[in-house]
């Protein structure tokens, strides 16, 4: 299918959504660098490592107990949608059926999966997601069903910036993006008008096209359908709202300000009067499969909003010099600094016992003759005694001092302040206590 007018809006979409979550995506990419262990800066690791300069680049993980702290409460207080009844003939009775069917679509679904990795992400980067689906309840059959599906890689997620609700229910568009290989695209889309991906094609559409691969992704929009809604008046007084389209499907009109039906014997006959009307607008949901530069799909989705829910950690507006931006905090967010503290703080006393020496013996030129075995194997062996000469023929008749052995202590004790400081402040980060000791418990 080919649509330029529509291709053209879907790559200027994808390069503004791209642009506009750039740096929320670099700092989450931090935070799932530190959640998965690794603490170090990539150029700092770098120059540590240098062939010559090797230096310990310790990781220490002391935040999971805080993040899992967090998310094994949500595992253990299980979430689930509520219906409440709220105006028109709604009452608990009809509240509890639909609830019913959504806790049968949150079971068939095992939506508490989608759920806890959306809250998860939401931890640990700042952003995550679950999404609604439709599925066939058969091969053989035409019957949909809903399905709650969790998104396990949040990256493959692409929202409108603009929205401003804290679901996005505003949203006006949003990306499910994958990317395959080429040879894969001409598999699963065997129909597709475009199956060799020319240079050409790929400076059109340069983040949709790879040397080797292909951006596919489900492009969501919204259309909004204006429509007039009338406030009508029927002639025993009640009144109601109506949409002028649906009633001219069923075969009424407007004269002047009266609503005008045919009667059971052919006559037209007054159904009612217009006290007043508006304009409104109803959205239609559309989704787009297409790899940036062919339309491969299009599809009309049933519901008023794009079926993606957002999960988000603190939302916060700052000025960092080049205007205000919308940013997420994650949970990570403010400990990656205390904690990189923390693995330098042990990473250097590693390194520093590992360099103290072996404590040698000090004594004079030829006190150790004919006993250099034992006290080359002193600091290894447990031996019951050691001998020395008393007398050297470079002293003469004067009597030598015992050897002695020369005490080096690092500075753990030092290290162990700063590392315990920089503990603490990983805890006032996270705003959660530590896990408790079992002398902790005890004392509880």
């Amino acid at each position: 299918m080919n649509d330029p007018e529509l291709l053209t809006k879907i790559r200027k979409d994808y390069d503004y959504a791209l642009a506009a979550w750039s740096d929320v995506r670099k700092e989450a990419q931090i935070d799932m660098r530190f959640a998965s262990g690794d603490c170090w800066d990539p150029k700092v690791r770098a120059v540590r490592e240098a062939p010559g300069q090797e230096r310990l680049c310790l990781s220490f993980d002391e935040f999971s107990q805080y993040t899992n702290q967090l998310i094994n409460d949500v595992r253990m207080n299980k979430r689930g949608v509520v219906v409440v009844p709220k105006g028109g003939i709604a009452d608990d009775k009809s509240a509890d059926l639909r609830g019913n069917l959504i806790r049968n679509i949150e079971y068939e679904s095992n939506a508490q999966s989608a759920y806890i990795c959306a809250f998860e992400n939401a931890v640990l980067r700042s952003y995550g997601y679950a999404k609604v689906s439709k599925q066939y309840t058969r091969p053989d059959s035409f019957d949909q069903e809903l399905r709650i599906d969790r998104v396990a890689n949040p990256d493959s997620i692409l929202l409108d910036p603009d929205a401003k609700k804290i679901n996005f229910s505003d949203m006006r568009f949003a990306f499910e993006i994958d990317r395959v290989r080429q040879s894969e695209f001409r598999r699963l889309y065997p129909d597709a008008r475009i199956s060799n991906f020319s240079s050409e094609l790929a400076m059109e559409a340069p983040n949709w096209i790879g040397s080797d691969d292909v951006q596919v992704a489900s492009y969501w929009y919204v259309e909004q359908q204006e429509r007039t809604l009338l406030e009508i008046e029927s002639p025993q007084g009640e009144r109601v709202a109506k949409f002028q389209d649906e009633l001219a499907e069923m075969g009424i009109v407007m004269k002047g300000g009266d609503l005008i039906a045919p009667g059971a014997d052919g006559l037209p006959a007054v159904v009612g009067r217009v006290t007043d009307k508006r304009t409104s607008s109803r959205p239609k949901v559309m989704q787009c499969i297409t790899n940036g530069v062919e339309v491969l799909k299009k599809i009309t989705w049933d519901g008023k909003y794009i079926p993606i829910v957002p999960c988000f950690g603190r939302e916060m507006y700052v000025d960092k010099g080049s205007g205000v931006k919308r940013i997420f905090l994650s949970m990570m967010r403010l400990a990656r600094d205390p904690q990189t503290l923390y693995c330098y703080y042990r990473s250097t006393e590693a390194e520093l016992v590992g360099q103290t020496p072996k404590t040698p013996y000090i004594g004079y030129e030829g006190q150790f003759e004919n006993h250099e075995a034992e006290w080359e194997n002193v600091n290894r062996v447990p031996l019951p005694y050691l001998q020395a000469k008393a007398q050297t023929d470079a002293t003469g008749q004067t009597i030598l001092p015992l050897p002695q052995k020369v005490s080096y202590e690092p500075p753990i004790q030092a290290l162990e302040m700063g590392a315990e400081s920089s503990k603490r402040a990983v805890s006032t980060a996270a705003g959660i206590t530590s896990l408790p000791t079992a002398m902790q418990r005890a004392n509880q």
